[in-house]
This record gives C-alpha cells, sequence and structure tokens, in this order.
C-alpha cells in the first residue's frame, strides 16, 4: 500500500508527514531530494508525493489468484513518485535512476480493451 500526501509544500508540516508516512529520516531525504528536483525542472512544487512499499513472495509466487497460498514480505525499498499536472495532455516523467526524461500524450494512447 502508498502512501499519499496531497498539496505537499515545504514546510515543518511536510516534514512530519513524510517522516510519519515513510517511517524514517532517510526516507523524508529522500523525498526532500525528489521535490527539489521536481521543482528544478518543472519550475513549480509538485501536488502530490506517493511512496510505494516493494515486497517480495517468500513462498507462492503468483498463486494467490488461483486460491494457492502465499506469503509476502516488506523489503526495504519503495517506488516513490511526485507529480502535478499541467493540463496539457502531455505526459513528462523523469527518472532519477537514469537520468532521463520521457514524454508522451495523452491523447495518443491507444485503449487496449474495449
Amino acid at each position: 500500500m502508498g502512501c499519499l500526501v496531497k498539496g505537499v509544500r515545504k514546510s515543518a508540516v511536510l516534514e512530519q508527514s513524510l517522516f510519519r508516512f515513510t517511517g524514517g529520516m532517510d526516507q523524508t531525504k529522500k523525498y526532500n531530494a525528489e521535490i527539489g528536483k521536481f521543482t528544478g525542472l518543472f519550475n513549480r512544487n509538485p501536488e502530490y508525493a506517493i511512496r510505494s512499499p516493494a515486497r517480495v513472495n517468500i513462498i507462492g509466487e503468483h498463486t494467490d489468484y488461483n486460491e494457492g497460498f502465499v506469503f509476502p514480505a516488506a523489503i526495504n525499498r519503495s517506488t516513490h513518485l511526485v507529480a502535478a499536472k499541467n493540463g496539457k495532455g502531455q505526459v513528462r516523467i523523469y527518472s532519477t535512476t537514469y537520468n532521463e526524461m520521457s514524454e508522451f500524450s495523452l491523447d495518443k494512447l491507444k485503449r487496449s480493451l474495449p
């Protein structure tokens, strides 16, 4: 389950919220760095900060939806997303891992299911 913080602003309240939601100072520092990167790239503050913790299945990979047993466990990895609407129908994604920007238009997406 991910954590969502709406209306992201750099403040003491944000610091406390991120510490509580992310579980520690290391995650808060990561969020602050990501918020700074977002602001630098897009010249505005993000509206959302989302963290999705990672997990592994100790046993039962792909069996839970076949009425089998699973034993998931949380690990110390997570995916972070910092985002804001731009009102242009254009999605711009920047990866801090790969230091690359990708763009696509929402108008050009094709629906895969009817």
